[in-house]
Parts: C-alpha cells; structure tokens; sequence
C-alpha cells in the first residue's frame, strides 16, 4: 500500500485554525497535549555555533527510519492507527510546480561538442498532488492520507531503474483520532512530539531511538 494524496484540506485544519506562534506549531504541532518529546535526529550541539556536520553522535539511521521507530510505538497509543495524516513539504527540491517530481539525471552529447540535456524522469504521476493544499504563514504541504504503517510511502515511482527516490521525511503525522502528532520541520536538527505521558514515557524508554522530554515554552537546541 502506499499513502493517498487528498485535495481537502480540512483534516488538516486543526494545523492552521490554532493562534499559536509559527515557531511553536511548526516544532512541536498544535497544543495542547499532556506532554512532550524530541526525537533526536542526531544529537544536541554541544557548543555554541556548532554546525550539524560536526555532531558527535557518529553514524545513525536516516530521519525516515527513525520516525518509523517512534510511530511504532504511538501506534499503539491511539484507537485509530489505520487512519491517519500525513503532510510532505512542497518545498523538497526535485517537486516541480508542486504537480509533478521531476529529476534530470544524465546528459547526452553530440559529435560537435554540442550538448542537450535528456528530459527528467516523473516519479509522481502528472497531476497526482495539484497545489498544496495546506498553509502556514512559511510552509506549504501535501495533504496525504494512510494507516501509520505506510510512513513516508508517498507513491512516487523510481527515478529510473536501479535509482529510487531519496526519502522524504513527512513535516506532520496525526492519528485521526489526534492522540498524538509529530512535527518535523525542514530547520531543526530533530522531531517534536506531543502525547500522552504513557507515549512519551515510552519513547524515551526506547533503545533504538533519542528521544528526550521538552518543554515547548522554553527555548530549544538548535545547531549554528
């Protein structure tokens, strides 16, 4: 199975409809829950002006696998784990007029020196998404719809054979029942979360995964 592309918007309205600042919503979704978490992508600077390449968490499993790790778990804190939202950022490099992904991979040249730029390869069908349907005041989304089991299955095909998309880390995922929601915005080096305190006590318990406890009012980590 793969996740669904939805034109309506209004799922995602409890997004948008809260008077929260940008910064709060975008970090750690719409309020409020009882508590909260980060998933730790990689790990928190450790001093000032610290750039993510020089991290000291050493090698670790790409965003997508981490969040799949962590949706494990709140799967089984929400009565609807079939039914859930996903929102992908139009702002990905290789989507094109927020319609159709298109990436040139290879150049042909002819005999004279002259050169033409061979076409790009579709990986979402043309018309498959149309616009973004969902807005905040600095981020525009895909709406998309699937049980949690289908994380980051967004339905596009292979850029050509043997080249499959790079991974495309969803910036929202709720339950239908919004038990929980995960926000994953493109600047922070790490995902916010808010749930129940059983979920969050549970994720933080997780050997396979970073995940520690946050307080939304209060500044958070971010690298320089």
């Amino acid at each position: 199975m793969t996740l669904r592309p939805v034109r309506d918007p209004g799922p995602a309205q409890w997004l948008t409809e809260r008077e929260q600042p940008w910064p709060r919503l975008a970090l750690f979704g719409p309020p409020p829950f009882e508590a909260y978490a980060r998933l730790l992508f990689i790990p928190d600077p450790t001093f000032f002006g610290q750039d993510e390449s020089d991290h000291d968490g050493g090698d670790r499993p790409g965003e997508l696998e981490q969040l799949r790790a962590v949706v494990e778990v709140l799967g089984r804190h929400t009565s609807t784990p079939e039914v859930a939202w996903h929102c992908l950022w139009d702002g990905w490099g290789d989507l094109h007029h927020g319609a159709t992904v298109v990436m040139s991979f290879d150049h042909s040249f002819s005999d004279d020196g002259g050169g033409t730029s061979r076409p790009g390869v579709v990986a979402f069908a043309p018309d498959m998404l149309g616009p973004p349907t969902v807005h905040h005041p600095h981020r525009s989304y895909h709406l998309f719809t699937g049980p949690l089991s289908d994380l980051g299955d967004w339905g596009a095909r292979e850029i050509a054979p043997g080249m499959p998309r790079r991974p495309m880390t969803p910036s929202f995922v709720w339950p239908e029942d919004r038990a929980w929601c995960i926000a994953a915005d493109v600047d922070p080096h790490w995902a916010g979360i808010g749930a129940s305190q059983a979920a969050v006590d549970e994720l933080v318990a997780l050997s396979t995964v970073d995940v520690v406890p946050a307080d939304p009012s209060q500044p958070q980590p971010f690298y320089g």
